[in-house]
């Protein structure tokens, strides 16, 4: 639990530091058949996984940049609400900190040719 709040305090949740506190929260040992059931419910993509090609971004119109990204993403309140999809501003904000490594600045790159793609008036429905 120390552990828990030294994090939330180090990211200045203080909601999810009373949250901690107050909470009735036990842990409990994993169990086998609690790994076997999660398993079947999210199975391991397949290796022949196809993406589209990266689409070509014109920047000359409107040009974000990654600091631009990281700046949006992170002005995000803690706690905010996830979207009709499901994602949470916490998400992206555990998936572009530093504590993700190098895999945080693929995925802000990759965020980023996506704002860019967007803002220029490409992907509309």
């Amino acid at each position: 639990m120390k552990r828990l709040v030294n994090q939330k305090l180090s990211d200045f949740y203080i909601e999810g530091v009373l949250q901690t506190l107050s909470g009735n929260r036990s842990f409990v040992k994993p169990k086998e058949e609690s790994l076997n059931t999660l398993q079947q419910k999210h199975p391991q993509a397949s290796d022949d996984l196809k993406l589209p090609p990266t689409p070509d971004v014109d920047t000359s119109l409107i040009c974000f940049s990654t600091a631009q990204i990281r700046a949006a993403i992170s002005s995000f309140p803690h706690g905010s609400d996830a979207g009709p999809d499901g994602l949470q501003p916490q998400h992206l904000k555990d998936c572009t900190s530093i504590r993700a490594g190098d895999a945080s600045t693929s995925v802000l790159t990759s965020l980023t040719e996506l704002v860019n793609y967007l803002a220029n008036g490409h992907g509309g429905v």
